[in-house]
């Protein structure tokens, strides 16, 4: 037994082919993207008791504007405010969950390494994106406050992209194509 009671022969052998085909970065890319999602949960999970929202509660929404037309928009004053940009924050990660994995995977498959890095790299400055937005405050600098970690993530993941775009030109032109 080795690893969840899998022989343990059989799987060094999977793990030398991991190995061979330099695809231990793809597996480790893999595990950061979903631990991401647990740094980002984490700073919305404080602001929520911050807040004292209980689950499941998603928003707080405050009413303005005239009444014949009112308008709901999100709190975005004080605890209310932060724990809603950290949900916010949390919903935009997931929102772009999906094509990050799958960017990683594909550009993993050609430079592991690379892709690897470029899979921390957006991690990171998603978490800084996270920090920026929430402890930005109503004053103008919302929008400002996630906007360095916005710039340094997508740099990361235009990275990704530019390899998933070059494999897949270059792929024309080769046998089997």
């Amino acid at each position: 037994m080795y690893i969840f009671g899998a022989p343990k022969e059989a799987t060094e052998k999977k793990i030398d082919t991991l190995a061979a085909l330099d695809l231990g970065w793809l597996y480790l890319s893999v595990f950061a993207l979903k631990n991401l999602a647990w740094f980002i949960n984490a700073q919305q999970v404080q602001c929520r008791s911050e807040a004292n929202i209980g689950a499941p509660d998603q928003y707080v929404y405050r009413v303005v504007g005239q009444t014949e037309t009112p308008i709901v928009l999100m709190e975005s004053d004080g605890a209310l405010g932060r724990w809603n940009r950290a949900q916010r924050a949390l919903q935009n990660l997931n929102e772009n969950m999906a094509p990050l994995t799958a960017y990683a995977v594909l550009a993993a498959f050609v430079v592991p390494k690379a892709a690897f890095m470029c899979t921390i790299t957006y991690g990171c400055c998603r978490v800084m994106y996270t920090r920026g937005y929430v402890n930005s405050s109503l004053n103008g600098t919302v929008k400002s406050g996630r906007f360095a970690g916005f710039l340094l993530q997508q740099t990361a993941l235009a990275a990704l992209e530019g390899v998933i775009l070059i494999s897949g030109v270059n792929f024309f032109g080769r046998p089997g194509a």
